[in-house]
C-alpha cells in the first residue's frame, strides 16, 4: 500500500527539473562545504579562544589573540567569496570543486589549533621553530594556495558567452573579473607568508638582520597581524560591495528579432 502511494504522489523527474538542479548545483555544493567546515572551525575557535583567556595575559598572548582575530576574519572571507561567487558560478564542475574547498579546511584548522597554548606548550617543534605557533604563517600560506587553486579552477572553467545568457553577459564578466583578482590576492598572500615562516625556522633566525627573531620582534609579529586583520575586513567589505552590485543588476534587454 506504502508503495502505492508513493507512486501515486511521485512523478518521474523531467529534464526540465534536471535542469534547474545543475544550475543550482554549484551554489548548493559550496554551500554545504561552508556549513560542513566552518562548524568545525569556529568550534575549534570558541575552545582556542577560551584557552586564551584562561591563560595570564602577557604580551606573547596579546600577540597570539591578535592573530585569532585575523584567523576568524579570513574564515570569514571564505564564506563571504564563496557566497558571493557562487551566486554567478556556472554549472560545470571537476574533482577540483570537492578536493580544493575541502583542502582548504584542512589549513584552516591548523591555524586556530597552532594559537592554543596547549599547543605551544607542548609543541615538539622547538628544535625548528624558536616560536613554535610561527607555524600558522606556513598553513595561512597552505590555505591560500589552495584558494589560489579553487579560483583558477573556477575560472578555467567560465565560458561567459558559452554559459550565460546575454541579458547576464555584463555581470559575468564583472564576476570573472571578481575572481581573478581573488586569485592574484591569493597568490600574494601565499608567497608572503611562506617567506615569513621561513623568517622564523632555527636557520634564518640566527641571522643578525632578521628583526622577526629578535626578542621584541613579537611586537612585528603583532603588526603583521593586524594588517592581515585589515586586509580579511577589506575583502569581506569588498565581496559584499559585489552581493550589492549583483542585487541592484539590471537585465539587458533581449534584441528584438
Amino acid at each position: 500500500m506504502a508503495s502505492e502511494e508513493t507512486d501515486a504522489i511521485a512523478t518521474p523527474l523531467s529534464a526540465n527539473e534536471l535542469r534547474q538542479r545543475l544550475s543550482s548545483h554549484m551554489y548548493t555544493l559550496y554551500m554545504n562545504y561552508s556549513f560542513l567546515i566552518k562548524g568545525g572551525v569556529f568550534t575549534l575557535a570558541a575552545l582556542t579562544l577560551f584557552h586564551l583567556a584562561s591563560e595570564p595575559a602577557t604580551v606573547s598572548s596579546w600577540v597570539l589573540f591578535i592573530f585569532w582575530c585575523a584567523t576568524l576574519g579570513f574564515s570569514i572571507v571564505a564564506i563571504s567569496t564563496w557566497s558571493r561567487g557562487s551566486l554567478l558560478t556556472n554549472a560545470r564542475a571537476n574533482m577540483g570543486d570537492v578536493i580544493l574547498p575541502l583542502g582548504m579546511a584542512v589549513p584552516e584548522y591548523v591555524m586556530f589549533i597552532v594559537l592554543d597554548p596547549t599547543f605551544t606548550s607542548s609543541s615538539h617543534l622547538s628544535w625548528a621553530l624558536p616560536c613554535p605557533w610561527s607555524i600558522w604563517y606556513l598553513a595561512f600560506s597552505a590555505h591560500a594556495l589552495f584558494a589560489v587553486g579553487l579560483t583558477f579552477n573556477r575560472i578555467r572553467q567560465t565560458k561567459v558567452k558559452r554559459d550565460y545568457s546575454i541579458e547576464l553577459q555584463t555581470l559575468a564578466d564583472e564576476y570573472l573579473k571578481w575572481i581573478k583578482k581573488d586569485c592574484a590576492s591569493a597568490a600574494v598572500v601565499s608567497f608572503s607568508s611562506l617567506v615569513l615562516f621561513l623568517s622564523t625556522i632555527t636557520e634564518t633566525s640566527q641571522w643578525s638582520w632578521n628583526y622577526l627573531a629578535l626578542p621584541k620582534g613579537q611586537w612585528l609579529h603583532a603588526v603583521i597581524a593586524l594588517i592581515a586583520c585589515y586586509i580579511a575586513f577589506k575583502i569581506i567589505k569588498g565581496a559584499h560591495l559585489n552581493y550589492e552590485t549583483i542585487a541592484d543588476f539590471r537585465p539587458a534587454k533581449k534584441p528584438a528579432c
